[in-house]
C-alpha cells in the first residue's frame, strides 16, 4: 500500500492530493483500477500458464492457449492506443490517468499551480478527517467513521474531478461544476472542523475506564448533532 501511495518524484506541493488519488485508485473496483492493456495482458498470462499446465489433462487446454495467445496481442494493441480507449466510467479513468502521471513524473509539474495549490487546500482538510479518525477515541464509532470517511472520499474525489476533468467527467455545465466545487469544498472544509470537534468531546467525554467503546455519546450532544449536520450537507449534495 505504501508503494501505491508515494511518488517516484518527491512531492513537495502536492503530497496530501498525492496520497489521496493513489487511495482513489486503490478503491476503485478491481476491473476499473487498471487500463485494458494490463487486464489483457494478465487474462493471457492465466490462460496460457493454464493451458500449458493442464493441456495435456483437459480436452480444451489448446483453447486455453489460443484465448492467451490472443489476450497477448490484443493487449499490445492496446498499449499502442491507450490513450484512444475508453475504458471504464469517464470518472475511474481520469482517476487512472491522474495516478499514473502521480508515478511517473509526479503531480507537481503535471497540473497547473493555481488548481495544484487549490486541490492540496482541499486534500489537506481531508487529510485533517483521515488523521482525526486515528484517534482512540473513535474506536467503537466504526459505524459513523465510515460514513465520515465514505463522505470525505466522495466530497474530495469530486473535488477533483470537477477541478480536472471536463463536462464528460463531471456530467455538469462549467457554470454548475463551479457552482458545485464552490459548495464541495466549503461542506468538505465544515465536515474537518465538526470531525475535530467531536474528537475533542468524545477524548474528555467521561465514561467507564476512559475507553470509548461504542458507549452512548449523549454527552457530547451538541458536536454529534453538529457532525450530523455536517454530514447531510455532503449527502444533500450528492443527491442533488
Amino acid at each position: 500500500m505504501i508503494s501505491q501511495i508515494f511518488a517516484p518524484v518527491p512531492a513537495a506541493r502536492s503530497r496530501c492530493l498525492s496520497a489521496f488519488v493513489a487511495i482513489a485508485r486503490h478503491n476503485l473496483p478491481l476491473l476499473l483500477r487498471y487500463e485494458a492493456s494490463h487486464i489483457l495482458a494478465i487474462a493471457g498470462a492465466a490462460f496460457l500458464l493454464t493451458g500449458f499446465l493442464f493441456g495435456e489433462l483437459v480436452s480444451f487446454g489448446g483453447t486455453f492457449i489460443a484465448i492467451g495467445w490472443t489476450s497477448l496481442a490484443l493487449a499490445f494493441l492496446a498499449t499502442l492506443t491507450q490513450d484512444k480507449l475508453v475504458y471504464g466510467h469517464s470518472r475511474s479513468r481520469l482517476i487512472r490517468q491522474l495516478d499514473e502521471v502521480r508515478r511517473n513524473a509526479g503531480l507537481d509539474d503535471a497540473i497547473l499551480p493555481e488548481s495544484l495549490a487549490f486541490l492540496e487546500t482541499s486534500a489537506q482538510q481531508w487529510e485533517r478527517i483521515e488523521h482525526a479518525l486515528q484517534a482512540h477515541a473513535w474506536h467503537g464509532q466504526e459505524g459513523t467513521m465510515l460514513r465520515i470517511n465514505s463522505a470525505a472520499h466522495s466530497a474530495m474525489e469530486d473535488i477533483v474531478v470537477l477541478e480536472c476533468g471536463s463536462t464528460s467527467e463531471s456530467g455538469l455545465t462549467d457554470e454548475q461544476a463551479d457552482q458545485a466545487l464552490i459548495e464541495t469544498v466549503a461542506n468538505l472544509q465544515y465536515l474537518a472542523d465538526k470531525v475535530d470537534a467531536a474528537t475533542g468531546a468524545i477524548t474528555t467525554y467521561p465514561r467507564e475506564n476512559f475507553d470509548s467503546n461504542g458507549a452512548d455519546l449523549g454527552g457530547v450532544a451538541p458536536e454529534w448533532v453538529e457532525l450530523e449536520e455536517a454530514l447531510n450537507r455532503l449527502r444533500r449534495q450528492m443527491v442533488s
